[in-house]
């Protein structure tokens, strides 16, 4: 997983060879400068949750607030996944478009190399270059939740690109009141709660759902909830 901290590792390796006036081929500066727009996106989402906490600092009414954009902040920085509090909804948005937009504008460079290879029977290379696009722009799980439904349970695995890890073909879209879900003739609009830990779900076929963020490994919610 490339959390914020895998990031800032690969940021100072990319300063260091700009500093030594190291430079690349046009597919090598293409894959820095997505590793750097997604470092960006990821300093710009944890500058969002810093702005958000100093707000509630010092206001006893804004306790629960402020105890639930720390665990935030902790979930993001060590596990990636994106904060679902009612006052971040729309940061996390627009982190995840930004991170989207440089993965669609870097396939579209290296799927034209390939293309290229290809042409000149070049297999082996275009193939090394497939691969090497695969692990750059692997989607990474922003968020899980259960699912319940009658007697059914589920665990959603929400991904980055707005696919499901848990389900082939199912996708996923943020909404500013919390997210949809899709798969087949099955759409279901989820509304998380103002702290971002629960949701309750309305189906097209009828059905309410209901679920939550499954937190329970990260080491600041569990010591809230003892």
């Amino acid at each position: 997983m490339r959390t914020p901290a895998i990031l800032i590792a690969v940021s100072c390796l990319i300063r260091v060879s700009v500093a030594l006036g190291q430079t690349g081929t046009p597919i090598e500066n293409a894959s820095t400068a997505y590793l750097r727009e997604e470092r960006a996106a990821a300093d710009e989402l944890l500058k969002q949750l810093e702005i958000a906490i100093r707000r509630a600092e010092g206001k006893p009414a804004l306790r629960a607030a402020l105890m639930t954009l720390q665990d935030e902040k902790t979930r993001f920085e060590e596990r990636g996944w994106i904060p679902w509090s009612a006052p971040m909804r729309k940061h996390s948005f627009d982190y995840l478009r930004r991170i989207n937009l440089a993965r669609e504008k870097l396939t579209a460079i290296y799927e034209g190399q390939v293309e290229s290879l290809a042409r000149g029977q070049q297999i082996n290379e275009a193939e090394g270059l497939r691969t090497k696009l695969k692990e750059l722009i692997e989607p990474e799980i922003v968020a899980e939740w259960s699912f319940l439904e009658g007697d059914r349970t589920d665990r959603l695995q929400l991904r980055s690109d707005g696919t499901r890890a848990d389900k082939k073909g199912a996708t996923w879209t943020m909404r500013p009141d919390g997210f949809m879900i899709k798969f087949q003739r099955w759409t279901t609009i989820c509304v998380v709660s103002e702290d971002g830990t629960t949701f309750v779900g309305k189906s097209n076929q009828g059905q309410t759902p209901t679920g939550r963020l499954l937190i329970e490994e990260s080491p600041g919610d569990s010591q809230r909830n003892q």
